[in-house]
């Protein structure tokens, strides 16, 4: 069977052609017409089908701009440690000795490698500390 991606776009699909089919019907036929022959009380006014597909289509294009004002509000400042560091993050093991940790690993090549982590900005050679 589909996957509920497949599922959920073969619905779309199949509720958008008779929703547009119903928009151009509502467009093009005049309201005398959609009042006498098919018994509708009340029809919308045709201002209505520019606003709304002209709205939608503003809102598509104004929603990466909105995402990235809404996600400047939550992300911490430039300069705090935050952006560096969580509760995730991985710091090397400190060497036991003098034959264990990465310098182990350069003299004896039959170990493994060492431990995946994050690296400590402190200790990098480009960054200055404030």
């Amino acid at each position: 069977m589909g996957s509920s991606l497949e599922k959920c776009s073969f619905v779309c699909h199949v509720l958008v052609f008779p929703i547009g089919l119903l928009l151009l019907i509502w467009v093009l036929v005049p309201d005398s017409i959609l009042e006498e022959h098919v018994g509708l009380d009340y029809v919308p006014r045709k201002e209505y089908s520019v606003h709304v597909p002209v709205s939608a289509l503003l809102l598509f294009l104004a929603a990466p701009l909105i995402y990235a004002g809404l996600n400047t509000t939550t992300v911490p400042k430039v300069d705090s440690m935050d952006t560096l560091q969580d509760n995730h993050t991985r710091r090397p093991k400190k060497p036991d000795g003098p034959n264990e940790g990465v310098a182990a690993f350069e003299t004896n090549m039959t170990r493994t490698l060492p431990e995946i982590c994050d690296l400590d900005p402190a200790t990098l050679v480009w960054y200055h500390k404030r």
